[in-house]
C-alpha cells in the first residue's frame, strides 16, 4: 500500500502546478477524472477517494494502483504506448526480430498435442507453432 500511496504522491506532485485550481477538492476530482480514464472505468472515482488513498487511510484497488503506476511512468518520460510493458526473453531467428521490439501481440500454447512450444501467432487464429503449421507435418505425427 506504500507504493501506491507513493506513486499516487508523486503523481499529484507533479500534477499540482499544472492543475492547481481554486480548491483541493477541484484537484483531486482533476486527478479522479484522468486516473478513470487511464483505467478505463466507466463511473469514475471520486475525488475523497483519490485523497484518503493519499492520505493512506483507504486502501486502493488492484485497478486504482495500475492506474496510477501507468500515470506516473507517463508522466516520467515513458511514451503512453508503452507504459506497463515489461521486458522478457525471446527467442528468434536471427535478423528476424530486432532487439529492443515491442510486441503486443500475446503468445500461444501450441495446439499439437505433444508440442509444448509457445509461439507469437502471425495471425490472430493460429493454432500450431511453425513446426506444426502445415497439415502435413500434424497428420505425420498422429499416433496410430
Amino acid at each position: 500500500m506504500n507504493t501506491i500511496s507513493n506513486n499516487l504522491n508523486l503523481v499529484l506532485a507533479m500534477l499540482e502546478p499544472a492543475l492547481s485550481s481554486s480548491s483541493k477538492s477541484n484537484f483531486y476530482y482533476q486527478i479522479a477524472i484522468r486516473l478513470s480514464r487511464i483505467a478505463r472505468k466507466k463511473a469514475p472515482w471520486s475525488w475523497r477517494y483519490i485523497q484518503g488513498v493519499s492520505a493512506g487511510t483507504i486502501r486502493p484497488s488492484k485497478r486504482f494502483a495500475a492506474a496510477c503506476n501507468l500515470l506516473s511512468e507517463t508522466l516520467n518520460g515513458t511514451p503512453p504506448e508503452l507504459t506497463g510493458l515489461i521486458p522478457v526473453r525471446i527467442l528468434a531467428q536471427p535478423y528476424l526480430i530486432r532487439p529492443d521490439s515491442v510486441i503486443t501481440f500475446p503468445s500461444h500454447i501450441c495446439q499439437f498435442p505433444s508440442c509444448t512450444c509457445t509461439f507469437i501467432p502471425r495471425v490472430p487464429n493460429q493454432k500450431y507453432c511453425p513446426q506444426h503449421s502445415d497439415r502435413k507435418s500434424r497428420s505425420n505425427h498422429r499416433s496410430p
